[in-house]
């Protein structure tokens, strides 16, 4: 099988390390805007910011390192990687690109430092439907439903994993990385 797996809130546990850092930058230099909608995906929903300062912010977290401390999600690279002792073609499919030059490496450092075996990562999808058919991708496993549901009329199916904000989906949500693995081993 040929499974791509996002990286940001599927295997890492980006959203809640961003979300401290954000709030302290947010009063540091924006004078305490504050949230604007909690819940939300995307940093320009979630705060008063504005693109530029979304912009200003990922630059400020790769400059000190953020990146390097974001943890892994439960047990995730142990059994990613007993998919890949299966023979499975693991690809990591990611919108990252994180702020330019240097991006790219700090992923990969960050994938290698966790021991996530791996045979590709695509950085910049942002039509990730699109790499999946390019890639001829079986599953793609992510925590955001609408990318998810963008899969239906295709010949990829979807694998939806919590991020404690898409329990609510009207579709079956896998709790973790054991589940996802055990579905996967009788497929």
């Amino acid at each position: 099988m040929r499974i791509g797996i996002d990286i940001d809130d599927t295997v890492a546990r980006t959203q809640d390390a961003l979300i401290k850092y954000a709030l302290k930058w947010d009063k540091k230099y924006l004078l305490g805007k504050g949230f604007k909608n909690r819940n939300a995906y995307l940093l320009t929903d979630m705060f008063y910011w504005t693109s530029d300062d979304v912009r200003k912010f990922f630059q400020y977290v790769k400059d000190k390192g953020l990146f390097k401390k974001i943890k892994v999600k439960s047990f995730a690279n142990f059994f990613i990687n007993q998919l890949y002792k299966q023979g499975n073609i693991i690809i990591f499919i990611t919108r990252r690109n994180i702020c330019g030059p240097g991006g790219e490496d700090i992923t990969k450092e960050w994938l290698d430092k966790h021991r996530f075996k791996y045979h590709s990562i695509i950085f910049d999808s942002f039509s990730k439907v699109s790499t999946c058919l390019n890639e001829e991708i079986d599953y793609l496993i992510d925590d955001d439903v609408d990318i998810i549901n963008s899969l239906n009329g295709t010949n990829v199916k979807g694998i939806l994993i919590s991020n404690g904000k898409n329990e609510n989906a009207n579709r079956r949500v896998y709790k973790d990385w054991k589940e996802i693995f055990e579905f996967l081993s009788n497929e």
